[in-house]
């Protein structure tokens, strides 16, 4: 008898999606409690928030009585899937066992990895937020355990399109040798956003790689290069670069440092002095370069590669070539570091503040000064550590790179 009152509650209460879902819960606490041992009306709230709790009674019900599909019954209960008191490991597992059945997820690590992308993370939320219940964006969010950052949204947007300039843009991350680059993708994922949105250049004209190996570096500088010699000199270029660089022990010159690469072998990096001498060779109204990388040997969190000796190197600085401006994040032997409140690299962070602030207007010359300042302060306070953006510059835009603009 017991149980079935339990059962004919839990079955009214659980099939009527209603706005009260608070007081639908007192009742049924009320209802039963004199004869469950359920504890505190707080700790029985507390049971329900609990997704596993939830999909386990809906199990145990669902074959002897009518309850509807599963998303409707967590409907009916009234809370998220996710629980802000949890952990975002245990939030995203919820997440991830709720959806898995009807959408094609891959592993679970590939889900995680999906919702490392602040772009991925908001046009999941806006497919499913009326399907499942997620709470508000902000909710959302914190559960997963990140957080809402200021670039990320309100991205300018221009209307002109400009057809002459292209884009690669490089996050290398999750290195099989090394140690990741944490926010390196996000980096990549969000200057893509605003090259084509702020600086309009159309998406077919951006390469945006994720994870690139050696050979994709080649393959993507090779691509820019024959962009640049069908635009007959009308053509820009812009280079974005997230991830490890390294310096080669013998000569000091600096290398990108790809997926598959080892950080002391610069047989396996793609060598920055010949990515130069590749783009300067055609002719171009400019090529801009932002590396957000050190050449160092260090890592972008404190210490060193695993593969590079315990002290750290001061890179020299390969020469540009034809009309090129290279922003690199840090200078000689310091690191560029993460801004983990803002869940980016410190320089790009401020590359895409700037970018937003003055809606890509701004000139070369007001961001070289914006950079130095802010990312130099931030990483004194932040880090205790000096980190010191540096601009390098082909001796033909010498006099005249200053008043240059992106658009």
């Amino acid at each position: 008898m017991k149980r079935l009152l339990f059962i004919m509650l839990l079955f009214f209460f659980s099939i009527t999606i209603v706005a009260q879902n608070l007081k639908n819960i007192r009742n049924l606490y009320e209802a039963i409690k004199d004869e469950y041992d359920i504890g505190s009306e707080n700790s029985f709230k507390t049971q329900l928030r609990n997704f596993t709790n939830r999909r386990k009674l809906y199990e145990a019900l669902k074959d002897e009585y009518d309850l509807g599909s599963e998303k409707d019954f967590m409907k009916s209960v009234g809370f998220t899937i996710m629980d802000v008191n949890a952990t975002s490991d245990n939030n995203i597992h919820d997440l991830y066992n709720a959806i898995k059945d009807d959408y094609e997820t891959g592993s679970e690590d590939d889900f995680k990895d999906y919702l490392k992308n602040p772009i991925n993370r908001k046009k999941f939320y806006e497919e499913l937020k009326n399907e499942y219940v997620l709470g508000k964006y902000d909710y959302f969010i914190k559960c997963l355990g990140f957080s809402i950052v200021d670039v990320d949204i309100n991205i300018p947007i221009s209307y002109t399109k400009d057809n002459n300039t292209f884009a690669v843009i490089i996050g290398n991350e999750k290195y099989r040798n090394e140690a990741e680059v944490p926010y390196a993708i996000s980096d990549a994922t969000i200057f893509k956003e605003y090259v084509q949105n702020t600086l309009a250049v159309p998406e077919k004209q951006i390469k945006n790689i994720k994870d690139a190996t050696y050979n994709d570096l080649r393959m993507a500088v090779n691509w820019l290069t024959q962009a640049m010699t069908v635009c007959r000199g009308k053509g820009k270029a812009i280079v974005y670069y997230a991830g490890h660089g390294i310096p080669n022990e013998s000569d000091l010159s600096a290398y990108l440092l790809p997926v598959d690469g080892i950080g002391n072998d610069p047989g396996s990096a793609y060598s920055l002095k010949d990515m130069y001498e590749k783009l300067g060779s055609v002719e171009a109204q400019s090529i801009t370069i932002f590396l957000d990388a050190c050449f160092s040997g260090s890592k972008r969190e404190e210490g060193m590669l695993a593969s590079a000796r315990g002290v750290a190197l001061k890179a020299k600085a390969s020469a540009p070539k034809g009309n090129m401006i290279v922003f690199t994040a840090a200078q000689g032997d310091e690191t560029a570091y993460p801004y983990k409140d803002k869940q980016h690299g410190m320089f790009t962070y401020f590359l895409l503040k700037k970018l937003q602030d003055s809606k890509g207007e701004v000139t070369l010359g007001e961001l070289s000064e914006y950079l130095t300042e802010e990312v130099g302060r931030q990483s004194f306070v932040k880090n205790n550590k000096m980190q010191t953006p540096t601009v390098n510059v082909s001796s033909p835009l010498e006099n005249s790179w200053r008043q240059m603009k992106l658009k």
